[in-house]
């Protein structure tokens, strides 16, 4: 009698040593347990770090790759021209360097790294801070007198700036980096009227300081303290304290012997200002005759007249000195 082979026996059998061929490194799914310590041939990726976050200044970050099989490294998206990887492939345990170049904006930048077997990958998160910047200044307000005139203010920054201002306010540098003296020329107000406005410096991050700025109106002309010296037969002095704002661009005396208000549109002479005090002459005048006289002073703001004031020549006698003999 024949023996009978038993063939659900080594059907079991064949189906086990398929399953174990197909599990075989590089065989199996990228989805299974990487730490199955029943097979150890099965492909592993094990990296020391799922993310990363660096400074703003240049640096570097050393990536641990524990694998049994060889692996890459690449960029997955974004442009990421600030970053490199050295090396960027490899076999089995090794490690990897992230350099990162100098973040001069203040904005976070991000990349991602892919480590790559045949079938399996990992995900690095690479995030490099943006620069911290400050940029103040140090004055809050500049006031200017109505001739024109220069100050200057500073920049205390680590970044990039812009600086916008009035049109009648000049500037030395309109933009620039880190920290700078600024000087702001402004020239003379002809308005008439005081003017104001605001500098603001603008820093690359958005951070603004605001600088007010004012400059004088002016006024016309004052006159005080209209003096006359002693006449003579066909002069006299005279003297007045002037102040300005705009300068003055003309004064003197003016004087008639008819009006006793005269103004420019009569005769007219001018002085010498000094120290606020103006000082001159009126001669060729007639003798023993009486006259008004009103300083005055111009500037871009109008015309001013001091008071009236009235003097009379002398009258000259004969052979009183002046050496002619009397007339018969």
């Amino acid at each position: 009698m024949k023996k009978r082979i038993n063939l659900t026996n080594w059907y079991v059998l064949a189906a086990w040593v398929i399953v174990m061929l197909l599990t075989a490194c590089g065989g199996g799914s990228g989805g299974g347990d990487d730490d199955d310590p029943i097979v150890a041939s099965k492909e592993q990726i094990v990296v020391s770090n799922s993310s990363v976050t660096m400074l703003a200044d240049e640096g570097e970050q050393t990536i641990n790759v524990n694998t049994n099989c060889a692996w890459t490294v690449t960029v997955e998206s974004g442009d990421a021209k600030w970053m490199t990887v050295n090396p960027k492939s490899g076999v089995n345990m090794g490690s990897f360097t992230i350099s990162v170049t100098a973040n001069t904006t203040e904005t976070d930048r991000h990349a991602t790294l892919i480590v790559a077997g045949k079938t399996l990958t990992r995900t690095i998160n690479v995030t490099q801070r943006g620069r911290e910047t400050t940029m103040t200044v140090d004055v809050s307000s500049l006031d200017f007198g109505v001739n024109g005139e220069s100050k200057s203010f500073t920049i205390s920054s680590n970044g990039t700036w812009t600086i916008e201002a009035p049109e009648w306010c000049g500037l030395s540098m309109k933009s620039g980096s880190n920290s700078r003296e600024i000087t702001v020329s402004v020239g003379k107000n002809e308005t008439g009227a005081e003017r104001t406005g605001e500098i603001v410096v603008s820093g690359q991050s958005g951070k603004t300081a605001r600088i007010s700025v004012r400059q004088d109106g002016g006024k016309q002309p004052e006159i005080t303290n209209l003096q006359l010296g002693t006449p003579t037969s066909n002069s006299v002095d005279f003297s007045f304290t002037l102040t300005a704002s705009p300068d003055a661009t003309e004064y003197g005396i003016c004087y008639s012997d008819t009006k006793k208000s005269p103004t420019v549109d009569d005769s007219k002479v001018s002085g010498t200002l000094t120290n606020g005090e103006v000082k001159g002459t009126i001669s060729g005048l007639e003798q023993n005759k009486t006259y008004y006289v009103r300083a005055y002073a111009k500037n871009t703001l109008g015309t001013t007249y001091s008071e009236a004031k009235e003097f009379k020549t002398t009258q000259n006698i004969p052979g009183s000195g002046d050496n002619n003999p009397p007339t018969p």
